[in-house]
């Protein structure tokens, strides 16, 4: 059996003009031979709120962090977000 690790990594924090927060979130999920492996994938959070949400224009999950750093680059710079240095709640 596949022992699970999360890497810890923070990403990048994009936030649009409504103030929701956008970067790359780790998960659990499968690969094509159904071994469970960490996934990720370019999510965002409304401010006052608990959830995180999946972008929809963008293939998700990416096996690898680098892929969906990528992703949210591109994803930040076709919808005009700014980086923001760190997470505040």
């Amino acid at each position: 059996m596949n022992k699970i690790a999360f890497d810890g990594v923070t990403s990048p924090i994009y936030e649009n003009d409504r103030g929701w927060r956008y970067s790359v979130s780790e998960g659990i999920g499968y690969n094509d031979d159904y071994d469970k492996v960490v996934v990720y994938a370019v999510k965002y959070h409304k401010p006052g709120k608990c959830d995180l949400y999946s972008t929809r224009d963008k293939k998700q999950p990416r096996y690898t962090r680098a892929e969906a750093e990528k992703d949210l680059v591109e994803y930040a710079t076709s919808h005009n977000l700014k980086l923001v240095k760190e997470w505040s709640e």
